[in-house]
């Protein structure tokens, strides 16, 4: 068969003529193309959007509400979302340390109710139906709010409507904090850091520490007072502190029972701390100022005649008193001269400060020479020292 203006067949025998019906089959051919063409991409087109993401579930920044396509102006914002952009607000973060659950601290304007909200936890909002005024709530047919994480500067949750918003979704939203919480009163544990006074590296324990204060070295030392008696605390960069009856301690945190700090920057200068309350919502820093050192080094001669009585002993005058030294000996000057060191209890005073003053430390006897280190009251200057050995007991 073949088309022509007038197509034409043969049935039984006769000859049939169809006035253009050769065209009209050959339209209906490229209209049955062009359809099947037009539903083939409209399906790759619904697979595409059904790959992209519900923007239902994407997070909107309540602080952009009110501006560009989030305008309270325009029809399609949230009534919901309007009500949460104007009135909740993130007070701020907890600091305890990231072992314990985080926590943001909720209020709403106007009113003096806060509320604390740890990752995962729950948080029901009431919304009146004619002001849109925003509530804390314990019904859980209101609005339900759900902390998902929490940052240094703003918190995200998901919210699930209630029968004053049927036609809303779930959503998904971000509130950023609006300032740091800074501790207004006369707080203790602040005032005790506010105080303080650095001295520095400890360049006794950096030298003679040992095992048992090998974990001080690399600290520097801060003085503190309890109202009563000075204290001192060896700290480093990124250090947790616990306040417990009445001074700062090297120690575990538990949330919610102590105030901590947390020293956030070590430099020669200064030391820097970040005191929190209880809560660890209310926070304020501190710089720690380091304090002018002593003199540099022994004023005057130290030891003089100094005469070898054996391969680890010597005879020799240190101020006014003669005395008979070993390798290994501490000698102190206190309040009435020189006096040697004789116990492990001295020792550990010594460390700690309680006994304090000018220290001396006899290492060895090198060929001819004693020698050993002398540090000032708060060992922050250390002074080697080589001194020529006499022959003769004396």
């Amino acid at each position: 068969m073949a088309f022509s203006k007038n197509s034409e067949m043969w049935i039984d025998r006769q000859l049939v003529r169809f006035p253009w019906i050769g065209w009209g089959l050959g339209v209906a051919c490229v209209i049955f193309f062009v359809i099947t063409l037009m539903v083939d991409r409209g399906s790759n087109g619904a697979v595409a959007r059904g790959n992209q993401k519900n923007p239902e579930h994407a997070v909107i920044d309540l602080s952009k509400i009110g501006t560009g396509p989030l305008s309270l102006k325009g029809s399609g914002t949230s009534p919901m979302l309007i009500a949460l952009a104007t009135q909740l607000a993130m007070l701020g973060k907890s600091h305890l340390p990231d072992r314990l659950a985080p926590s943001v601290l909720l209020g709403i304007s106007g009113s003096q109710e806060q509320c604390k909200l740890s990752v995962g936890e729950k948080l029901f909002l009431k919304i009146d139906e004619n002001t849109r005024a925003v509530e804390f709530s314990a019904l859980p047919q209101e609005v339900a709010l759900t902390a998902t994480a929490i940052e240094s500067d703003k918190a995200v949750f998901t919210i699930e409507p209630c029968a004053l918003f049927p036609q809303e979704a779930l959503r998904t939203f971000s509130l950023k904090r609006k300032g740091a919480l800074p501790i207004q009163h006369a707080f203790p544990p602040l005032l005790a850091f506010q105080n303080a006074i650095f001295w520095g590296p400890d360049l006794l324990i950096e030298q003679y520490g040992g095992k048992e204060f090998g974990l001080l070295k690399g600290s520097v030392k801060v003085e503190l007072s309890d109202g009563n008696a000075p204290y001192f605390l060896y700290m480093k960069e990124g250090e947790l502190l616990s306040w417990n009856e009445g001074r700062w301690q090297q120690r575990g945190i538990s949330g919610g029972e102590n105030a901590f700090a947390k020293v956030t920057a070590v430099s020669v200068q200064q030391v820097d701390v970040q005191v929190c309350e209880e809560s660890g919502f209310n926070s304020s820093d501190v710089k720690i100022m380091r304090a002018r050192g002593g003199p540099n080094g022994p004023q005057g001669a130290l030891l003089t005649e100094v005469h070898r009585r054996s391969n680890s002993e010597v005879a020799a005058s240190i101020g006014k008193k003669r005395m008979i030294l070993k390798e290994g000996d501490w000698v102190l000057k206190g309040k009435h001269g020189w006096r040697k060191i004789g116990s492990l209890r001295g020792i550990d005073a010594c460390l700690s400060h309680e006994l304090r003053g000018e220290l001396f430390i006899f290492d060895r006897i090198e060929g001819d020479q004693l020698i050993g280190n002398v540090f000032d009251e708060m060992r922050t200057s250390q002074t080697p020292i080589r001194i020529p050995l006499k022959r003769g007991k004396n």
